[in-house]
């Protein structure tokens, strides 16, 4: 029995519950929001969680946290709550097949990762963390700047624009912020499920593709791309992933591939329907067949 548990408007629980109902495999749905109020009781005497009453027993689960919930400070709040009592539980219960098991309670740390990413061979942007953007060393190459937020959670935006709304004292921002140069070419993204590979080229006219509904994604053959692929791996090895999709950016003249950055709880969706359900299969597989 596989549990799956989050947003009731997430429309990646749903492609997951889709692809489960395909290959008729049982599930126990945990779904919340729109009023949706499932009672829950873990008893940590007795070790055992009851959903409305009824005694979980489950060998696998697919917990989400919910992002498509209203945008009240309530609304977040019980989303979090919801994330946090569900990713516990699996914490607590090794025997349950889970994606990520080793990253429970974990969140990935940009800087971290960039820094891991370049020391396992990986290519990253020219990159330095910095709230004094007057003294950028980058910025006396001469080189066009984006930034982005240290903790994720916002878009990547043209330096000069940013400075142009932000209050700087003394010479310094607020708070830091990744600054990068801005690299040209369409962005990759490659979906790892344990051992599975799946990649996208996004070609988009803004800064950030997830701004422009008009961006065009395919799906590529990533085979050519062997060494990162390799490395990916063993980035996924040392944060301790087995599910995540991996940004880059591609340069077409070189067909090198750069790395951006690595989400541990990515949406996919979207990119799930243009391979006909391969990512959401893989999931399942890697939760149920083995």
């Amino acid at each position: 029995m596989l549990l799956i548990a989050g947003g009731s408007r997430d429309p990646n629980i749903s492609a997951l519950v889709g692809a489960a109902k395909k290959q008729n495999i049982d599930t126990i749905q945990l779904l919340i929001g729109d009023n949706q109020r499932p009672a829950i009781d873990w008893d940590l005497e007795t070790n055992e969680l009851c959903i409305d009453g009824e005694p979980l027993r489950v060998s696998s689960a697919f917990v989400r946290r919910d992002v498509f919930h209203s945008a009240s400070v309530d609304g977040n709040y019980n989303a979090l709550a919801w994330y946090t009592c569900l990713q516990g539980w699996l914490a607590s219960y090794a025997n349950t097949r889970c994606l990520n098991r080793c990253y429970l309670g974990r969140y990935t740390n940009k800087l971290h990762t960039l820094y891991l990413a370049r020391s396992l061979g990986l290519k990253i942007p020219i990159t330095q963390v910095t709230n004094a953007p007057n003294v950028n060393n980058i910025q006396a190459n001469g080189i066009v700047l984006v930034a982005k937020p240290v903790s994720g959670g916002g878009y990547c935006k043209l330096v000069d624009n940013l400075l142009a709304d932000t209050e700087l004292q003394a010479g310094v921002t607020a708070s830091p912020a990744i600054v990068q140069e801005r690299l040209s070419g369409p962005d990759v993204r490659i979906y790892a499920i344990d051992e599975e590979l799946f990649g996208f080229r996004v070609c988009s006219e803004a800064l950030d593709y997830r701004t422009n509904s008009e961006r065009v994604i395919e799906p590529i053959d990533i085979n050519p791309y062997q060494s990162t692929n390799t490395k990916l791996r063993c980035l996924m090895t040392a944060l301790g992933l087995n599910w995540c999709a991996a940004d880059f950016k591609l340069n077409e003249k070189t067909e090198e591939l750069t790395f951006l950055e690595i989400n541990s709880d990515p949406m996919f969706s979207v990119f799930d329907k243009l391979v006909n359900g391969l990512i959401t299969q893989a999931i399942l597989r890697f939760l149920v067949h083995e």
